[in-house]
């Protein structure tokens, strides 16, 4: 039986809806392919990336790398100057921050410790002008500072 618009038998219009998708299938094959390869091609230029990153930096993990790295490399920096970078800015930021506590730390007076009291003794003058109920509450501490000469003014 022939088809009216296509002047084909029913067989030979079957055949050509399938050629005619076929070509489609194929493209899309080839297109699947292609980025396949693509993605193989920029995994191994990681992989080669990443070894020469460890022979440079022995101890760095790739697996994971600082996010700031891997976008530098995504964007075409090579990824041992974007990790060189990356460790360089972290060195920077790491004496910094070492300059910084040295410097609070001979500004500072010292460590607090114990109940804010310093170190628990009291001069003549600050016994004289206790209350009795707060001598007799510190006269441990009052004693261990008269033996201990602390008459300070």
């Amino acid at each position: 039986m022939e088809d009216e618009k296509t002047g084909m038998t029913a067989p030979a219009a079957g055949e050509a809806a399938v050629t005619e998708k076929q070509p489609d299938e194929l493209e899309a094959l080839r297109e699947e392919n292609r980025r396949l390869k693509t993605e193989r091609e920029r995994e191994e230029r990681f992989r080669n990336a990443a070894q020469a990153l460890c022979a440079l930096f022995p101890g760095c993990d790739t697996a994971s790398l600082p996010e700031e790295v891997m976008a530098d490399y995504e964007k075409g920096v090579p990824l041992d100057a974007a990790y060189a970078l990356w460790d360089r800015k972290r060195a920077v930021r790491e004496s910094a921050q070492r300059e910084s506590d040295r410097i609070n730390a001979e500004a500072s007076t010292g460590e607090i410790a114990g109940d804010g009291q310093g170190d628990g003794s009291f001069t003549l003058d600050e016994i004289r002008r206790m209350p009795r109920s707060e001598v007799r509450r510190c006269l441990d501490r009052i004693c261990r500072s008269l033996e201990n000469g602390r008459d300070r003014h």
